[in-house]
């Protein structure tokens, strides 16, 4: 049951990294390669998890292993949703004077400093899930492509206007009240 939750986490990651904001900000902050190879890792370990899903019942060493590895995809959502913050932060930021500006180089907010720890951050997962990818090896799973489909959620368009089909008593009614607005008036 924990490896649907991890193969889900592992789907919302590697959507979350393919998104056309994330590869931006790759580029941007020049870490889009070692994004990329997030995304292979995570790619890799997802292939396997319904494999391992199987064998924790046998070897309790693989429930440490899922356990390890849930708390590294928690780390990558948590990162990647830092990121996200960030950028909508800088979008909205104003530039009004140089005093603002000063004080944003010393603030926690520093692009500089943000690029830092966004990159030792990347390099901290990337080694986690090296070792994740090593002792995946030693176990020996078996590759499962799930065939479930990465599906990508859009909200249906609302309004808050009313439609009133044609031919109705209701459009009628309004059709009359417009026409009695317009003309009264007059």
């Amino acid at each position: 049951m924990a490896e649907v939750v991890l193969f889900n986490l592992a789907k919302e990651i590697l959507l979350k990294l393919g998104s056309t904001a994330h590869q931006q900000v790759g580029l941007a902050w020049g870490v889009k390669k070692e994004l990329r190879k997030l995304e292979n890792k995570i790619s890799t370990i997802r292939n396997v998890l319904l494999s391992a899903e199987e064998e924790q019942m046998r070897n309790p060493a693989v429930k440490g292993w899922l356990q390890r590895l849930k708390l590294v995809f928690y780390d990558a959502d948590d990162l990647l949703d830092e990121v996200a913050t960030e950028t909508l932060r800088r979008q909205m930021k104003t530039h009004k004077s140089m005093v603002r500006e000063v004080c944003y180089f010393f603030t926690s907010s520093n692009a500089l400093a943000f690029h830092y720890v966004l990159g030792r951050n990347i390099k901290d997962i990337s080694e986690r899930l090296d070792e994740i990818v090593a002792e995946m090896r030693d176990f020996k799973f078996v590759v499962k492509v799930a065939e479930r489909p990465i599906e990508i959620k859009t909200r249906e368009d609302t309004s808050s206007l009313v439609h009133i089909p044609e031919g109705t008593l209701a459009a009628t009614m309004k059709g009359l009240s417009i026409y009695k607005f317009v003309f009264d008036e007059c």
